[in-house]
Order: structure tokens, then sequence, then C-alpha cells
């Protein structure tokens, strides 16, 4: 949360189990999330389209970067630190009118 230069509003998940797993909803409190202020809001099931977002951003990842990685590389963590900071400070996006989200996100903080 520290790294954010805005508010969060709400975090939404699929329904996975994973996010309903006690050690995340352990740190969900941690960061009180389910306070008043941020809502913890899983999207209804079998409703992908409710995460469009994040859906399109799983589509580019696996064009992007999964399909050319090799998931058994000792070194894939570092891979996917390069992708990381390749698609938040280089790559440009189309929905963010041909910025970076760094570029966009340092303009609705200034």
């Amino acid at each position: 949360p520290e790294q954010f230069v805005y508010p969060v509003q709400r975090i939404q998940t699929d329904r996975g189990r994973e996010f309903f797993a006690h050690a995340f909803q352990e740190r969900l409190m941690e960061y009180r999330i389910a306070a008043a202020t941020v809502k913890f809001r899983p999207i209804k099931p079998r409703s992908p389209h409710l995460n469009g977002k994040v859906e399109r951003s799983h589509q580019t990842d696996l064009q992007g970067f999964y399909r050319t990685a090799d998931l058994k590389d000792p070194c894939l963590n570092d891979r996917l630190q390069e992708w990381q900071l390749f698609y938040n400070y280089q790559r440009p996006h189309s929905a963010l009118g041909g910025k970076t989200p760094a570029q966009a996100a340092a303009e609705k903080s200034a």
C-alpha cells in the first residue's frame, strides 16, 4: 500500500480460493482493507466480464511474457520483475492514451 500514489477504494477479485484463504484475509485486515474506506469485493461467480481490466491484463501478460518464458527457468522471478518494470514504466498503453501506467499515475497524483 505504501507504493500507491492515490487512495485505494476497493480490491476486486474473482472468487478464487486463494482470496478467501486465511492468510490472505489476515493481510486484508492488516492493511485495513475490510474497513469502511476500502472494500474487498469479489465478483459474482462465472462473471469474468465484471473484471475486464484484470482479464485484459492477463491477456497482455500471456502474449507479451508467458509465451516466451520458460516456466522452469531458475531466473523466472527476475524475468517477471523485468516484465513488470517494462509494463509499468516503458510500455505505452492504448487505454491510457499512449502513456505508461507510471506516467498516468504521476499525472493523477500531481
